[in-house]
C-alpha cells in the first residue's frame, strides 16, 4: 500500500529554505523568546535574527530604545505612530486559529519590523 503523505511536511520546507537559511534575516523585538520558541516546540533553528533594540541604540545613538517596544521604535525610527488595539493584544493566542483582526496585527508588526531594520540599514550604509 503507497503512502499519500508528502515526502517532506510544509514545516521541513518552512524550516530548510527559510528559517535555517541564512540568506535571510529574522527582524523583531524581544525575537530572542521567539527564536527559543521555535527551537524548543519545533526543533527549527533560526540562521539569523537580530533583536532591532539594541539595533536601532546602536544606530541612531539613543541607548533608551534597549528597552523599547515596537510602538517606540516605529516612531524613533520611521516617525510613524503605531495602532495596537487592546481588544487584539489581548486576545487569545493560543486559540487553534487566528481571527482577521490578530492575522492583520500580525503582519502590521512582520511589516513595521521589516521597515525599521530596512530603514536603520540604510542609515548605517
Amino acid at each position: 500500500m503507497r503512502s499519500t503523505r508528502p515526502l517532506f511536511s510544509f514545516s521541513f520546507w518552512l524550516h530548510h529554505l527559510l528559517v535555517a537559511n541564512p540568506a535571510f534575516t529574522f527582524d523583531g523585538v524581544g525575537i530572542e523568546s521567539d527564536y527559543e520558541k521555535l527551537l524548543l516546540d519545533y526543533g527549527m533553528r533560526v540562521a539569523n535574527w537580530v533583536d532591532l533594540r539594541g539595533f536601532a541604540a546602536e544606530r541612531l545613538g539613543v541607548g533608551e530604545l534597549r528597552n523599547a517596544g515596537l510602538k517606540r521604535l516605529a516612531n524613533a525610527v520611521l516617525g510613524k505612530e503605531l495602532q495596537k488595539p487592546k481588544r487584539v493584544t489581548m486576545s487569545r493566542w493560543d486559540n487553534q486559529w487566528l481571527s482577521y483582526d490578530q492575522i492583520q496585527y500580525v503582519a502590521v508588526d512582520a511589516f513595521i519590523s521589516y521597515e525599521i531594520a530596512r530603514q536603520l540599514n540604510l542609515r548605517g550604509a
